[in-house]
């Protein structure tokens, strides 16, 4: 049965990955996005959607409590960035708690489909390709 959800979760995972890819190409003027960007955004929408699918089928099962370490990657993954930013916004030096400051409240306040976005279109520019 978890099979089954976590094959339904990445193909809906899949679906949505797909849908929000071709509204940002239609969004875009100049619609130059790469393959890498492309298999990225896909790629991790079902992977995650199969999580949560797994996730979800657990807990109604309640049968195991194992599907709690799912998250366990995601939180280790950004709690490294947070244990560095945390002091330095707090910090004596000026510049480390203005440029610490300064990338919470942006990261805060952008919508993660949108730094997908710019990252997609603005790191070709930046790179030699």
């Amino acid at each position: 049965m978890t099979l089954r959800a976590s094959a339904v979760g990445m193909v809906a995972g899949f679906v949505w990955g797909v849908v929000a890819r071709g509204f940002m190409r239609l969004m875009t003027v100049s619609p130059e996005f790469t393959w890498s960007g492309t298999l990225y955004i896909v790629g991790t929408a079902s992977v995650v959607g199969g999580l949560v699918a797994v996730v979800r089928q657990q807990r109604l099962s309640g049968r195991s409590r194992w599907w709690r370490l799912l998250g366990l990657p995601f939180v280790l993954l950004f709690a490294a960035a947070g244990v560095l930013l945390a002091p330095g916004r707090r910090s004596s030096l000026p510049v480390v708690r203005i440029l610490c400051t300064g990338f919470i409240e942006v990261v805060r306040g952008v919508p993660p489909l949108t730094i997908i976005y710019l990252a997609d279109t603005m790191l070709p520019l930046f790179l030699p390709g």
